[in-house]
This record gives C-alpha cells, sequence and structure tokens, in this order.
C-alpha cells in the first residue's frame, strides 16, 4: 500500500451498505458507514465493497443454476415444469432462501427466518444488499414463465429492480470517506505536486488517482494525459509521451525525428 500503509482487516469496522424506505414508488437509499474518513479509510471501504459484490455475483449464479433446474437442455423454460402456480412459487422460495444464505453470511447474522420478526429484519437487509425479493422473482415467473432463462432471469432484475441501481450506488460508497482536506496529502504521499493542479481535484478525481497509484504504486504521464487536473507545460506547446517529445505542427502532433 506504499506511503499510505497496508489496512489490517482485524481493526476494521464494518461497512453498512445502507437502508431503504419507501416514498410513492421510489427506492431511497441512504448510505450507512460505520468508518473514518481518510484515504486508508477508502481503501478500506473500497476493499470491502469488492468482496460484498464478488459474494453477490456468487449469489446470482447460485439462483441462475437453481433457475436452470426448471429448464430444458435448451437452456428455456419447461413450462411444464414452471406452468403452475405452486410450482412457480416453489421455486420462488428457493431463490428468497438463497438470497437469505447471503446475506446472513455477508451481514453476519443469527437471524432466523423462521421468527416473524426476524424475518422482518432479514427481508430488509436483503434487499438493502440485492435490490430485489421473493416477490419480484414471483412477479418474473408470472410474467414471464414462457421465457423464462437464466439469463432473462437477471436481465429482469438488473432492469425491472433496483438491483443494478444498488449495485451502482454500493459501487460509490468509498467515495465518502474522502474529504477535499485528502486532496493535499494524497498527492503529496503520490509524489505528483508537479503534475497536477491541486486546486482542480475534485474527490472523484482523487479517488480515480488512489485507484491508479495503488494498482501501480505510480501515477504515470499517460495516465495524467487530457485530465482536466493535469499540468502542462507552461506555453502548452510540448508533452512529453514515453521517451519523445510531441510538437504540435499546425495542429498536428509531429514527433522529433517524426515525418
Amino acid at each position: 500500500m506504499g506511503h499510505f500503509g497496508r489496512f489490517s482487516e482485524k481493526n476494521s469496522n464494518t461497512l453498512g451498505l445502507g437502508c431503504y424506505y419507501l416514498v410513492g414508488r421510489i427506492y431511497i437509499v441512504e448510505p450507512i458507514l460505520h468508518l473514518k474518513m481518510g484515504i486508508d479509510q477508502y481503501f478500506a471501504a473500497k476493499d470491502q465493497v469488492e468482496r460484498i459484490s464478488a459474494t453477490i455475483d456468487q449469489a446470482i449464479a447460485k439462483m441462475a443454476y437453481t433457475l436452470s433446474a426448471h429448464t430444458n437442455s435448451d437452456g428455456l423454460a419447461d413450462h411444464r415444469k414452471l406452468k403452475g402456480e405452486a410450482s412457480r412459487r416453489e421455486l420462488a422460495d428457493k431463490i428468497e432462501g438463497i438470497l437469505f444464505e447471503y446475506a446472513k453470511d455477508l451481514t453476519k447474522s443469527t437471524l432466523n427466518p423462521s421468527n416473524p420478526e426476524d424475518f422482518m429484519r432479514l427481508s430488509s437487509s436483503t434487499y438493502g444488499l440485492f435490490g430485489f425479493s421473493k416477490e419480484d422473482v414471483l412477479k418474473y415467473l408470472d410474467q414471464d414463465e414462457d421465457h423464462a432463462s437464466s439469463f432473462a432471469f437477471f436481465q429482469y432484475m438488473t432492469q425491472r429492480t433496483v438491483y443494478g441501481y444498488m449495485r451502482s450506488k454500493r459501487a460509490g460508497l468509498p467515495k465518502l470517506q474522502l474529504s477535499e482536506a485528502d486532496i493535499g496529502p494524497a498527492v503529496q504521499n503520490m509524489k505528483i505536486e508537479d503534475r497536477v493542479h491541486i486546486n482542480r481535484l475534485k474527490i472523484d478525481d482523487l479517488a480515480e488517482l488512489l485507484d491508479e497509484w495503488r494498482a501501480k504504486e505510480a501515477i504515470g504521464r499517460d495516465f495524467l494525459r487530457g485530465k482536466d487536473y493535469a499540468v502542462k507545460n507552461p506555453q502548452g506547446l510540448i508533452v512529453p509521451e514515453g521517451n519523445r517529445i510531441i510538437v504540435p505542427v499546425r495542429g498536428t502532433p509531429r514527433g522529433n525525428g517524426g515525418h
């Protein structure tokens, strides 16, 4: 982790993904973060979000496999298995079981879905993670029983529920750990004071720089090329590119020794 040190899991707190409430027909997500602000906390939160997203991907794959048990050799729904309401409800129950299984694992929960109160709390945290519920699965099966497939299931949940929105929202949560006060120290630690205009950097820019620095332990000129916050030479006439000097001539880049 270079100049910023290494994040120790034993000292980390749990990253709360968020809660939701219903306003009309729109779900509003309020992120809940239990980490202190700063660069190390940004990296810690990013690691946690990546682990959570990977686990959710595993859960989706398991749901798709469960659905495939109700399909024929062509991968399409075996309509005889999905035609009856009881069969569709049985499949939805299995998928809900997967949702609960992974939600409990991610939240380290001991809630028992057989208990009505625990069921409500578990359902709420499950929705906060996945963005869809058993009711959404039933809607999909009821509406698309003749076209059900593993791919169509994923497509439906992405387009017709807040699954995609929750995934996008979760990916942006680590940035909430950063503040403008982190910009100066980060730029200094990455040793790019002479390459960027600090006063032009925004939080999104800082996150982008931190991700690049963490991946390559350096911020190269190629990465900075074209960035609004990158420092150019005084006249803006020459721009380093590898070992060459690019000199714009009549609007066309031309390398020394080039034609």
